[in-house]
């Protein structure tokens, strides 16, 4: 193989491509690997996968010479990156990979060609959505669903349709987020819970600059019940999570919630912010803090267990009776960050209820927390 292509093109490939890699020390060697075979007409394709997920990306370049190869990810990128920002050749010989540009030359053993992405040519359309929306409806879950690769139930992002309507919804059990936004040409429903891994490469894909990426994503599924994303140059399929994940409609209809507190989202997020650098070393209740909602006040509490406390009081719209409410401020912290309402909304009932976030004029997405045990 022997092929010319421009360091920013093969670079953006690749750096999409890395997020699908397996990152497991005891997994097959080939999972590590990023697979480049041309495929005629001066395109070049870039496979990854890690078993649960694969990656297709494709470039244009000029082929010298048709061929495939395999080389370890982390050392490729490295040696792209190294080059300088002009027109890179990449030639295959004696079981290496020569990586020539101006003044610059890196070499990289191979190693057999073995992508794990296989074409099904029997696929239906679901739906079709906006990459912009789709970015950003999965962003503003997937930041609350479970870190633990070993929690597979929860370690994912649900998505259901229903009609025109996409719902993204992620949790951890102690917060849940979930955001409904439009589709256009539904067929049929969607119910799929996908990897939390996936999610995090697709939405570096979604953010691209990369050449051929297309406007809108088609969301297929093929006939083994792999979900597979489609935009234009770059196409991620996954396979969907299959056990059963969280009664969120049931957790949402049954909140009752009589209280409601609206605040100034800047000034509320400085705030808890300043808080948790307190509240980030208590070992009984990290990053635990205590709101008292008082007469159209808030003051916001906070310990390090041991002799540093904070306290703020920020002006509030408040309807209902007065609350004193353990709540996680790095979890607050998380939503506010991305939200984008100059106006918080929270409603409440109990200090041992859900309590409910959301922006003043964003109904679509809301926000889930539990409350901690209240101590003071």
């Amino acid at each position: 193989m022997e092929l010319k292509i421009l360091k920013k093109e093969l670079l953006g490939a690749v750096e999409i491509a890395e997020n699908f890699i397996s990152t497991e020390r005891a997994c097959m060697e080939h999972l590590k690997y990023v697979h480049i075979r041309t495929d005629g007409n001066n395109r070049i394709e870039i496979f990854t996968s890690d078993s649960e997920t694969c990656a297709k990306v494709r470039i244009n370049g000029h082929v010298e010479e048709e061929g495939k190869v395999a080389i370890p990810c982390k050392m490729f990128k490295t040696a792209i990156k190294q080059a300088p920002d002009t027109e890179i050749l990449i030639k295959a010989y004696d079981y290496k990979i020569k990586i020539t540009a101006k003044n610059y030359t890196s070499e990289i053993p191979l190693n057999e060609y073995n992508p794990g992405f296989k074409e099904d040519s029997v696929e239906a359309l679901k739906f079709k959505i906006k990459r912009v929306e789709l970015k950003e409806a999965l962003e503003k879950v997937e930041f609350s669903a479970s870190c633990d690769p070993e929690n597979f139930a929860v370690n994912c992002v649900r998505l259901e349709t229903e009609e025109s309507i996409l719902t993204t919804v992620g949790t951890d059990t102690y917060r849940l987020a979930m955001c409904e936004t439009e589709i256009t040409e539904p067929q049929g429903q969607l119910s799929a819970s996908i990897p939390l891994k996936a999610v995090k490469g697709l939405i570096k894909a979604l953010k691209s600059k990369i050449q051929g990426v297309e406007e809108t994503v088609l969301v297929m599924t093929d006939i083994s019940g792999k979900i597979n994303f489609r935009l234009g140059s770059v196409n991620i399929r996954t396979e969907p999570v299959k056990l059963s994940f969280p009664d969120y409609k049931t957790i949402i209809k049954g909140l009752k919630n009589d209280k409601k507190v609206l605040l100034n989202t800047k000034v509320f997020h400085v705030s808890l912010r300043k808080g948790l650098t307190v509240a980030k070393y208590n070992k009984e209740a990290k990053n635990g803090g205590i709101l008292d909602f008082r007469g159209g006040r808030l003051t916001i509490k906070a310990k390090d267990g041991f002799a540093v406390e904070y306290r703020d009081t920020i002006d509030t719209v408040q309807t209902g009776e007065d609350l004193k409410i353990s709540l996680n401020l790095r979890f607050l912290a998380d939503y506010l960050y991305k939200s984008k309402d100059s106006l918080t909304v929270m409603e409440m009932s109990n200090e041992r209820n859900a309590v409910l976030v959301r922006g003043e004029t964003d109904s679509k997405w809301i926000y889930l927390l539990m409350p901690l045990a209240l101590r003071e």
